[in-house]
């Protein structure tokens, strides 16, 4: 409790507040801020920003990054792509979650 205290520079711990209520009010502060309800506000003007860039990869095994680091969310990006065969019936999009240029040096998302 003392770490946690000198974190937020000596300010008291609300200690009656117990945890599932603690992770109740952040779900709600996200979906407000992701759904824009009440102004995307429920205490504060945070807005939920992405913690690192996201992308797909490219040719190569490059990351192609679609939505960068910083970025608020919820966010719209359009990407046109190329197939390298004619008549290709289909495509396998892995998405990727890093800084680094090459896909195997970032964490796959799905």
């Amino acid at each position: 409790r003392n770490a946690v205290r000198l974190h937020f520079k000596g300010k008291n711990l609300h200690t009656h507040v117990s945890a599932d209520q603690a992770v109740a009010f952040g779900a709600a502060k996200l979906a407000a801020a992701l759904e824009k309800t009440s102004g995307g506000k429920v205490h504060d003007d945070k807005a939920v920003l992405v913690e690192l860039t996201l992308g797909i990869e490219s040719d190569g095994g490059v990351m192609e990054a679609l939505v960068p680091r910083g970025t608020a969310l919820p966010a719209h990006r359009t990407l046109r792509l190329a197939t390298k065969v004619e008549q290709q019936a289909g495509i396998l999009i892995r998405v990727y979650e890093g800084e680094r240029l090459l896909v195997k040096d970032n964490k796959m998302l799905g």
